[in-house]
């Protein structure tokens, strides 16, 4: 009777059964009884292959993925009259390895791992490698987390932010037994939402928007949409700049005056892959300093002053500072008078005879922010008539 029953490692659709000799020569035959019952000489029923070798192993194909499979073998003799069979011996196919990896859209702290069962039963387990390495299976000292799961997918959670991860999936079998992993499968997470978007002080022809790296590292550049529409990610038809930056600000030079400008801002990772783009944060560039100030010819208890809008379109308002101080805005306790207008010019009235009046004119933006004063400019009422 053979002895030493054992097998080579399965594969998802392959047996081995090996065994010895037992001191048989080498013209015996072999008869070997294989089947999912557990004793294939008494099968309840059950499907039984009978195979005769004169080999001391025999290989069955064909078979079906994570299935147990029972085996016996008894040894012919020369009247072709069999041993009595061998105790039963069984193990099982692998599962099917899986494929098709791929990912669901990751976030800045989360990957999404999906795959195909390929065949494999629902209650199959999937063991997962995931790793900074880019095969988790061979990682060279790289930390390696591994999971095991019956989804045929698998959420990683707590990641780190613009970070390559890959992952390898095999299928374990009701044996325990462990499928080859896949090839390795890598992406990113994203980078980090950019946070605290604000503007520096504009001028009439550029703003400067800032934001916060928000944990990013130096390497993460940042895409800036910009526009006049209230959000540049879905303008409606207006003009939308985008820019690239390695920065955290941007600086845009070129825009017109005393216009509402909005701005977005995503970060690219590693995989240009950028971010949700922020909440739209606008302003306003300033208007155009007033300029070529000058006086109509004065009385002796009025004076004019007039300006140039310097561009301005017709709704903008202009703040007039009035006073006997040389400096109407640093006025070292003199009185100022501040007049608001939508015209180039302001007609001051009710001024003392022979008096020096010194003037300053600002332009108020659409967002209620004033240019910078201009230089005073002087002139003196005329004396009284005798």
């Amino acid at each position: 009777q053979p002895t030493g029953l054992n097998f080579s490692a399965p594969t998802a659709s392959a047996i081995q059964l090996n065994w010895s000799a037992a001191g048989n020569g080498a013209g015996v035959s072999y008869s070997v009884l294989s089947s999912t019952a557990a004793n294939p000489s008494s099968p309840a029923g059950a499907v039984v292959t009978t195979s005769v070798t004169f080999n001391t192993f025999l290989s069955s194909a064909g078979l079906a993925g994570n299935t147990s499979y029972y085996f016996q073998v008894a040894a012919i003799n020369n009247n072709n009259v069999p041993t009595a069979y061998t105790a039963a011996l069984g193990t099982s196919t692998l599962a099917n390895q899986p494929t098709g990896l791929n990912f669901n859209a990751p976030t800045a702290t989360i990957i999404q791992l999906n795959w195909s069962a390929a065949g494999n039963g629902a209650g199959v387990s999937y063991r997962v490698l995931a790793s900074t390495a880019t095969n988790p299976s061979s990682p060279a000292g790289a930390v390696v987390t591994t999971s095991v799961t019956f989804n045929t997918f698998l959420s990683s959670a707590g990641l780190a932010g613009n970070t390559s991860y890959y992952f390898q999936v095999a299928a374990i079998n009701n044996n325990r037994a462990v499928t080859a992993y896949t090839t390795a499968l890598g992406t990113s997470t994203l980078a980090n939402q950019p946070t605290g978007l604000n503007f520096s002080a504009p001028t009439a022809s550029a703003i400067q928007l800032n934001w916060s790296a928000a944990g990013n590292g130096a390497g993460v550049s940042y895409s800036v949409l910009s526009s006049t529409a209230a959000n540049p990610s879905s303008p409606a038809g207006a003009v939308v700049t985008t820019s690239v930056t390695f920065n955290t600000f941007l600086s845009s030079a070129g825009l017109a005056g005393n216009t509402s400008y909005y701005f977005q801002v995503a970060a690219i990772n590693n995989n240009s892959v950028p971010t949700a783009y922020t909440t739209a944060l606008g302003t306003s560039t300033l208007a155009n300093q007033p300029t070529g100030l000058n006086f109509s010819a004065p009385t002796a208890s009025a004076i004019q002053l007039n300006w140039s809008a310097a561009g301005n379109g017709a709704g903008v308002s202009y703040s007039v500072l009035s006073s006997t101080a040389a400096n109407p805005s640093s006025p070292a306790g003199a009185v100022v008078t501040t007049s608001v207008t939508f015209n180039t010019f302001l007609s001051s009235a009710g001024l003392a005879g022979n008096t020096s009046y010194y003037f300053q004119v600002a332009a108020i933006n659409n967002n209620n922010v004033p240019t910078a004063y201009t230089a005073a400019l002087g002139t003196s009422t005329l004396a009284n008539q005798p």
